[in-house]
């Protein structure tokens, strides 16, 4: 049963117009987002919707999506961060700003398609892609699907994880001990 909670968060809406520069704006909206995640309890997923936007400068890139990323760990932990509807131009864009600001996003793309843009290593795309066709799935089982040690694998999630590109809840084993559960967010 999926129990995730997604709330939309519709950028050109709420930015009440489609070109979007500079500073002052961008911490505004980041501001409108921090307040949507506040809310959203862990386990949930904020979805960021790009759609009608046309052009961003770096300036509003950077105090938006840079510091939202950034700060998603410390402040908003198990919860998740996924873009949604953007143009290819818009993309591209968002692309570069995140990989000088060394980070990386989740996109969605029409009903079941997703991309990952940013600064993105090839076992980021490999790991979300098992978790993708696996939905949920926890460390150890992940490692045995992608064949690579345990220590990697929890190494590739948290990271993933933080960047708020997928869901980490913890839960007790049956032995006691602390596990955690990957789940895909999409």
């Amino acid at each position: 049963m999926d129990t995730q909670k997604k709330v939309e968060f519709p950028l050109r809406e709420r930015a009440g117009k489609s070109k979007l520069w500079g500073h002052e704006l961008g911490r505004w909206l980041r501001s409108e987002v921090e307040a949507h995640l506040e809310a959203l309890p862990p386990g949930g997923v904020l979805m960021i919707g790009l759609k009608g936007i046309d052009v961003f400068d770096f300036s509003f890139a950077s105090e938006l999506f840079g510091r939202l990323y950034a700060s998603l760990a410390t402040a908003y932990p198990g919860r998740a961060v996924v873009l949604a509807s953007a143009s290819d131009y818009v993309k591209v864009n968002l692309d570069a700003a995140l990989k000088s600001l060394d980070q990386l996003a989740l996109v969605k793309q029409g009903a079941k398609g997703w991309s990952v843009i940013g600064k993105v290593a090839d076992t980021d795309r490999e790991t979300l892609e098992a978790l993708a066709s696996k939905k949920r799935a926890t460390a150890p089982a992940l490692a045995e699907t992608l064949g690579i040690k345990l220590t990697a694998c929890n190494q590739r999630l948290r990271k993933l994880a933080d960047a708020g590109a997928i869901l980490r809840t913890r839960f007790s084993s049956a032995s006691g001990g602390d596990q955690y559960l990957y789940t895909w967010p999409l």
